[in-house]
């Protein structure tokens, strides 16, 4: 079943009584001595008819966004979410992140810098503080999964003093395996804090997919001019959005519904 985001019904348009080839094309007709060509393409070309999680694809090229973050690892599915798209779609490009938010990075420097100085002033007066807080926050980057950088990214070797955070090469070491295998495979680097999820989406919408399957959490803000834009380019490229969440909440609504996301139960 597939709702928008906004709780409306929605199935993919398909085009009827067009006759198309395998390629998409109808055929003209020859006059006289001649013979016809076909130079118009099918209305909205040739859908794939693949299903991914129940739902009836029009996209042949599809992109992936998964957050593994540790409560996505312990809830289990992540292993037969990645068995469904690859059945399917087995070369798609995937991209891995920890948390799904969508921020201008000096929005969320700045705001960090203030969490810092306010947890030092708490240690300073003997206050409760965060003693695993870092002195700064690292600027998210786009990385391959298959290198050594991966290894040291925190949902890969867990939080130690979490002994319910072992990372998924320990969690879910099969999935971990195959993933480092594929050369197709990217990770957005820093912490959940960074909000840097909007720069596999950028990615993605230049690798030319036609749709992306999104399971995050939602649980991170999805605002800033960063955000607009990548909402404009989606809209512009016409890509379709499928979204599963991995909890109930549902922060960044606005900008789901801005670029018409379909929720996967």
């Amino acid at each position: 079943m597939l709702t928008t985001v906004s709780g409306a019904n929605w199935a993919p348009a398909i085009p009827k009584n067009i006759p198309v080839s395998e390629a998409g094309v109808v055929g003209g007709t020859g006059k006289g001595s001649g013979t016809g060509t076909g130079t118009t393409k099918g209305m909205g070309g040739p859908i794939s008819g693949k299903q991914l999680f129940g739902v009836t694809l029009k996209a042949r090229k599809l992109g992936v966004v998964v957050s593994i973050n540790k409560g996505a690892q312990n809830s289990g599915r992540l292993p037969a979410i990645f068995a469904e798209v690859f059945k399917e779609f087995p070369d798609s490009p995937v991209f891995l992140t920890n948390g799904g938010g969508m921020r201008d990075w000096d929005v969320v420097e700045e705001e960090f810098n203030k969490k810092v100085e306010e947890n030092n002033k708490r240690k300073k007066a003997g206050e409760p503080y965060d003693k695993f807080l870092g002195k700064d926050i690292k600027r998210p980057e786009v990385g391959r999964f298959n290198t050594g950088a991966a290894l040291d990214w925190i949902v890969i070797k867990g939080f130690k003093p979490d002994p319910e955070y072992v990372g998924l090469k320990e969690k879910h070491p099969e999935l971990f395996d195959d993933l480092r295998k594929r050369p197709n495979v990217w990770f957005i680097s820093s912490n959940k804090e960074a909000d840097g999820a909007y720069l596999a989406f950028a990615d993605l919408i230049k690798k030319g997919v036609e749709a992306i399957y999104w399971y995050n959490q939602f649980d991170r803000p999805m605002e800033g001019k960063v955000a607009d834009e990548l909402a404009q380019k989606i809209g512009e490229a016409k890509i379709e959005i499928l979204v599963q969440n991995q909890g109930t909440r549902m922060q960044g609504r606005e900008w789901l519904e801005k670029v018409g996301a379909k929720y996967v139960k």
